[in-house]
């Protein structure tokens, strides 16, 4: 048998490898073991609807109001208006209903004129309707006037165009129809105000 070099008699023994603490203390993972994704902040996603904001419908613009296209179509039923109201006079009815379609009529021809219920021209109307229902007043003055003439042959030393002239204007004739004044005030105004409201409500149905 043949002796070991060191001389001893025992047996070799395998060496033997310590392990490090570095070693011992990091644990063994898996190779097919993939590492989760480190944790991040919440990203919007594209196309999300929940995270899209959405814009109000834009309102329809409002109707643009052109006044002088509105005072041009009100002008036909200031005319008709007052021959109306002279028609009625000589039938003996109250010629202030008369007024009262007169301003209605034309608040509604305005309106289909300028594309819109009077709010800028709402002034332009008033004065128009104004002088609408003082002209209707004095030709039905003047209409009264007319017919006296008639039934006066011979009485009178006036032409007829001179005794309307000076008797038109007259406080003392003008006082007779006191009462008339005011029914055509009233009707009038009536008419313009109810016909504005009801433009204005229809307008905001809509």
């Amino acid at each position: 048998m043949t002796e070991s070099p060191s001389g001893s008699g025992s047996t070799e023994s395998s060496p033997t490898t310590e392990s490090s603490p570095a070693s011992a203390e990091t644990p063994m993972v898996p190779a097919n073991t993939e590492l989760a994704p480190a944790a991040t902040e919440p990203q919007e996603v594209a196309g999300n609807d929940a995270l899209t904001p959405v814009k109000p419908a834009d309102a329809p613009a409002p109707p643009t109001e052109v006044v002088l296209r509105g005072i041009l179509f009100a002008l036909p039923a200031i005319l008709v208006g007052i021959v109306v109201t002279v028609l009625l006079w000589r039938l003996h009815f109250i010629g202030a209903i008369a007024a009262f379609l007169l301003a209605a009529s034309a608040v509604w021809l305005y309106t289909k004129g300028a594309g819109a219920p009077p709010r800028r021209g709402l002034i332009a109307v008033v004065v128009l309707i104004v002088v609408g229902l003082i002209l209707s007043f004095f030709a039905c003055v003047a209409s009264d006037l007319i017919t006296y003439y008639g039934e006066h042959p011979g009485e009178i030393e006036f032409t007829e165009s001179q005794f309307v002239t000076d008797n038109l204007f007259n406080p003392e004739v003008l006082s007779i129809y006191a009462r008339d004044i005011v029914l055509f005030i009233l009707f009038g105004a009536l008419g313009t105000y109810s016909t504005i409201r009801r433009l204005l409500a229809a307008r905001h149905i809509r």
